[in-house]
């Protein structure tokens, strides 16, 4: 079930919150083929190690690059390069039956 969806812009933080165990998150950007972005994580206050895997996905759905973070930790997804000239998602999935938040936020590298 997603619960939330919207725009994200590179250099913008933004916080994706969930209050109901199956909420996640989906937030798209314009990318340009060749860009190399990473993503920061901060302000994490889902419990349990690997509580929330927050990944960049293609416009076909597939994962281009993922990480999960433990609780009230700060996460890095280090570099990845954007293949296309495409519309990508950031996709925030809390496992099981966690709520909580986090700040995302993307960085041109």
């Amino acid at each position: 079930m997603v619960t939330f969806a919207g725009t994200i812009s590179v250099g913008t933080p933004l916080t994706a919150t969930t209050t109901t165990a199956g909420q996640n998150a989906r937030y798209t950007f314009s990318g340009t083929s060749g860009q190399q972005l990473s993503m920061n994580l901060s302000g994490n206050t889902y419990v349990g190690c690997n509580a929330v895997v927050v990944s960049v996905l293609k416009s076909d759905g597939t994962s281009l690059a993922s990480t999960g973070i433990c609780n009230g930790s700060t996460g890095f997804m280090d570099s990845f390069t954007l293949p296309t000239t495409d519309t990508y998602t950031v996709f925030v999935n809390p496992q099981g039956t966690t709520t909580g938040s986090v700040t995302v936020a993307l960085t041109l590298n």
